[in-house]
């Protein structure tokens, strides 16, 4: 009789057991502090975690080449840096190979970059208590300056130029053909450690990115600043320092041609500084001082002061570090069509590079472009 209770209550604690790791094991749970990914989903022998290994045998090439949606051939040779060479004879194949490969390298990164900009991150992040407020923030944030609005804006213009939206739809094709492989074991490891899945990708999804870049780039105002010197200065004294116009904006060119804005052409103020105004919200942004090192730069060296007697080239983005890298280093190359750099995983064509005859480099001069309104 007592064996069989035992046995009894032994049958029950296993079961019990059983429906609690398998409940672990499928779904997200929250213990201490924040969530946890579902285990047994994430240490399963033949799809969890322990696929994430990579080798080079292991890239993605053989479904590119017979993807139904090329028109001819492609062929994508990676060199013993990892770097994909892009081959195709038409440009819709190049650049659907090149949305393929993209995805097959940072399909994560390039999704998550999406819902950051479109004010999405709660979606996949807000039952995290620790940070659910500041993700909830920065969302409405995100939504509040039009990020969404804007990417719509950009992807009207590109609708209206035939060339640029059939470059755009062949990547988004490629994208997509390279999500439709995958299963749950070939999922990068951050959709299987907040437990969630790809969507699609669409044109505005590169829109979005390049908002995103924007946003990066030329997210400055000094509104508050200025308008407190203004008041205490006066309007005049104010724009003889400040005008309206910068003259590092002018474009190298003889002024002889182009004659020189005049930015400083005020009298001297007439009205007296209100001290009381150095003291508006936000005094910790007023307190900061400038950073001296802040700079931009491109440059270039002639072929007959390089070593190399080639020339060299140069420039400083300005964009911000980010783990994985914001670049993807690549060749595209087609009949017509020959260049390597790099690109923004998300959005087709080369940003930075080099072709047959050129090589080309940007900089950032980021203006003051946003301004605040009283609602």
């Amino acid at each position: 009789m007592q064996n069989k209770a035992l046995q009894f209550v032994f049958t029950v604690l296993f079961g019990a057991c059983f429906v609690v790791l398998s409940y672990i094991g499928s779904h997200r749970i929250t213990l201490g502090d924040g969530p946890i990914p579902p285990l047994g989903n994430l240490l399963y022998p033949t799809s969890g975690i322990w696929q994430q290994a990579e080798s080079i045998d292991d890239l993605p090439m053989e479904s590119i080449t017979q993807a139904k949606e090329l028109r001819d051939g492609v062929s994508v040779y990676w060199d013993d840096q990892h770097i994909p060479h892009v081959f195709a004879k038409n440009e819709h194949d190049m650049f659907f190979a090149q949305g393929y490969v993209e995805a097959s390298l940072r399909l994560w990164q390039m999704e998550f970059t999406i819902f950051a900009a479109a004010g999405r991150l709660s979606e996949i992040l807000g039952d995290d208590p620790n940070i659910q407020d500041k993700i909830l923030e920065f969302d409405i944030n995100q939504r509040r300056i039009g990020m969404i609005y804007g990417a719509e804006n950009k992807l009207r213009a590109i609708e209206k130029n035939p060339e640029a939206l059939a470059l755009l739809d062949a990547y988004t094709k490629g994208v997509n053909t390279y999500i439709n492989s995958l299963t749950y074991a070939d999922y990068p490891l951050e959709y299987k450690l907040l437990d969630y899945q790809p969507s699609s990708w669409t044109n505005l999804n590169s829109c979005l990115l390049l908002m995103a870049m924007s946003k990066d780039l030329t997210d400055r105002e000094f509104d508050l600043e200025y308008t407190n010197l203004e008041n205490a200065l006066g309007k005049e004294m104010f724009f003889t320092l400040y005008g309206e116009y910068y003259n590092s904006m002018e474009p190298i060119f003889p002024a002889s041609i182009y004659p020189l804005s005049d930015s400083t052409n005020h009298s001297s103020p007439e009205q007296s500084a209100h001290r009381s105004s150095l003291d508006l919200a936000m005094p910790q942004r007023l307190n900061n001082p400038p950073d001296k090192n802040i700079g931009s730069n491109n440059w270039v060296i002639h072929k007959e002061r390089s070593k190399s007697g080639m020339p060299l080239l140069a420039n400083d983005p300005h964009l911000s570090f980010n783990a994985p890298c914001i670049w993807v280093e690549m060749q595209l190359s087609c009949p017509g069509y020959n260049a390597y750099g790099v690109s923004f995983p998300g959005a087709p064509g080369i940003i930075i590079g080099c072709n047959d005859s050129i090589g080309w480099g940007v900089t950032n001069a980021g203006r003051d472009v946003k301004d605040w309104y009283q609602l």
